[in-house]
C-alpha cells in the first residue's frame, strides 16, 4: 500500500476535509491544541511519517524526542482526561513512539495523572482518499 502524505493520511483516518482540525482548549482557557480529529472517543493526532527521525535502532533522535514529549504534554493538558490516540501510518513509527512514551511515561503521568496517550498503527485506506 502506498504511503500517504500528512494531509491525505489525516483525511483518510478522520474523514475531515484538508485543513480542518479538531481544536481543543484546556479548561483554564489558556492553551489550545489542534488535533487531527475526534474518532471513536479519542482525540486523534495523525502521524503520516516520522521521516528520518527514527534511527537504525528504532529510536527517535534527540530533536524528535523533545518535540514529541512536548506534544504529549500539551495534548494531555488540553485533553483533560479524554484519551488521545497517536495514529501512525508506519509500524516503525508506532514502535519508536511507544518506546518514547514507555521511557518517559512516569514523568508524564506525574504531570498529567488523568491523561492517556495510545499509539496505534492505523493503515490508511487509499480508497477513502480522493484526488480532489
Amino acid at each position: 500500500m502506498p504511503m500517504l502524505n500528512q494531509s491525505d493520511y489525516q483525511r483518510a483516518i478522520t474523514g475531515l476535509p484538508p485543513g480542518a482540525v479538531y481544536a481543543v482548549t484546556a479548561p483554564d482557557g489558556v492553551e489550545t491544541f489542534d488535533f487531527s480529529g475526534y474518532v471513536d472517543g479519542y482525540l486523534v493526532f495523525a502521524i503520516a511519517t516520522l521521516f528520518d527521525a527514527v534511527d537504525d535502532n528504532g529510536e527517535l533522535d534527540a530533536a524528535a524526542t523533545e518535540l514529541y514529549l512536548g506534544l504529549a504534554g500539551i495534548q494531555l493538558r488540553v485533553a483533560n482526561g479524554y484519551p488521545v490516540l497517536w495514529a501512525c501510518q508506519r509500524k516503525g513509527d508506532v514502535e519508536a513512539l511507544t518506546a518514547l512514551l514507555q521511557r518517559f511515561g512516569a514523568g508524564l503521568r506525574k504531570l498529567h495523572p488523568v491523561g492517556k496517550i495510545a499509539v496505534q498503527h492505523v493503515p490508511a485506506l487509499t480508497a477513502q482518499v480522493s484526488d480532489a
